[in-house]
């Protein structure tokens, strides 16, 4: 698909999506995962977000490794929307839920890069993992926004086309742009959380981000 504006996006494709398109996106979703040989001990959903250039999919892929569960990018549920010439928005979130039911079902843990900023996706995800008697624990990663923007123009140097494991934006523009305004975001649903977002602060190197995930990790352990 060629790089258009989500804006642009939503206006051609169609709006809804079937029962039977969204089975098949999300057996194809769990095909393309990498999913570990072993299980932790208790389950649990483990939610990574962050602004774009915040490098929450750098924590959420480590912290993945280490507790031996699957990391489910929530942006992937756009590339395979795209090829299914449907939209983005809500059917984003019904493809992530059922990717979710399947993985606990099959008694699987999971890592989740993204819905993180609102309310009603966190109460989502303290369902669903109540409903398959999972733990569920958030985490922010913040930085400064022209410290993201600047690890964001970094990674669209490479001009790589969208994949399942790396979604690009198509307006790279409007996407660098919106970077401060989703810190903000982010940094109120922190603070109107209650203490329930734990906050990771990546403004240094990836062995610094890594030090702190595996602090957090160990201390999530404690609470399993």
């Amino acid at each position: 698909m060629s790089k258009i504006t989500e804006e642009e996006y939503n206006t051609r494709m169609e709006e809804g999506i079937t029962s039977e398109q969204l089975e098949e996106i999300g057996t194809d979703f769990i095909r393309r995962l990498d999913i570990p040989d072993q299980k932790p001990d208790s389950q649990f959903i483990i939610v990574v977000g962050g602004a774009p250039g915040s490098g929450k999919t750098t924590a959420a892929n480590r912290m993945a490794k280490m507790a031996q569960a699957v990391h489910v990018q929530a942006n992937s549920a756009r590339f395979l929307l795209a090829k299914q010439a449907l939209r983005w928005g809500e059917n984003v979130h019904k493809v992530v839920r059922a990717v979710l039911e399947k993985l606990l079902s099959d008694g699987h843990s999971v890592i989740l890069d993204g819905m993180i900023t609102d309310e009603k996706e966190r109460q989502m995800i303290r369902d669903l993992a109540a409903k398959g008697d999972a733990k569920s624990f958030f985490i922010a990663i913040t930085c400064q926004p022209d410290t993201a923007q600047a690890r964001a123009r970094a990674r669209y140097a490479d001009n790589k086309e969208s994949s399942f494991e790396d979604w690009r934006a198509g307006d790279f523009e409007a996407y660098l742009n919106s970077i401060p305004e989703r810190a903000e975001l982010l940094q109120n649903a922190v603070n109107s959380s209650g203490g329930q977002i734990e906050i990771l602060r990546n403004n240094g190197s990836v062995a610094e981000l890594e030090s702190q995930v595996n602090q957090a990790w160990s201390k999530i352990k404690t609470q399993l």
